[in-house]
């Protein structure tokens, strides 16, 4: 038997997404997954509701955020207070001390790699971003490789319909937070799913715009 995660989900609280925690948790639960990362667009504030859902989901949940650097944005996975660093060497000085996990966020999508003393610095890359392009991951890829670093995957979804079509499936199910984590580390998983049409991105800037009307509103 499988067990499925998706490391990199962003809910209503970024920026650029409308789907709510409940939603999510429904979702997740009827495509297989046993896991989720919620990786919001720098901030943390997810983590506040998720005790107040009165919801049977039976999911781990690996606290997260995805957080834009001078270099791009750099994942953290197993934290458990926000991060407020926005530098790219000193989040992962915090991240170390809460004993998460730090992942290179779809390295060749915009982004511009950090310094190699830098690079090297990180726990992971991912290589299968499902709003990345094929051309894209398989660089990430690659330079995981090159580094020797661990290597992860997730739908980078926004909207529903995302979550879940890219995941890390693990052939042994871990008791906790801490034991996932371990397994990702040991890098025993195979990478399921397969990157989404363009579109999406433009659904997510529309979302954005909307969201940035109605504050302006009120």
């Amino acid at each position: 038997m499988f067990f499925d995660l998706d490391a990199h989900i962003h809910t209503e609280f970024s920026r650029d997404s409308l789907l709510n925690l409940k939603t999510l948790l429904k979702i997740a639960k009827k495509r297989g997954l046993g896991a989720i990362a919620i990786t919001d667009h720098n901030t943390f504030k997810a983590f506040n509701e998720i005790d107040n859902l009165r919801v049977d989901h039976d999911i781990l949940i690996v606290p997260g955020m995805e957080i834009k650097t001078q270099f791009g944005d750099l994942i953290t996975l197993f934290i458990n207070e926000e991060i407020r660093q926005r530098d790219f060497d000193s989040i992962i000085d915090e991240v170390k001390k809460q004993d998460g996990l730090t992942i290179l966020a779809h390295p060749f999508r915009n982004n511009s790699l950090p310094p190699i003393k830098s690079l090297i610095r990180v726990d992971a890359i991912e290589v299968l971003n499902g709003r990345t392009s094929r051309k894209d991951n398989l660089k990430a890829f690659f330079l995981a490789r090159r580094l020797g670093k661990t290597i992860t995957a997730g739908s980078d979804a926004h909207f529903g319909f995302e979550v879940g079509n890219v995941r890390m499936r693990f052939t042994s199910k871990p008791h906790d937070l801490e034991d996932l984590k371990k397994l990702i580390k040991s890098s025993r998983f195979q990478i399921v799913g397969k990157e989404s049409s363009s579109v999406v991105h433009l659904m997510s800037v529309a979302v954005e715009l909307v969201k940035k009307v109605r504050s302006l509103k009120y």
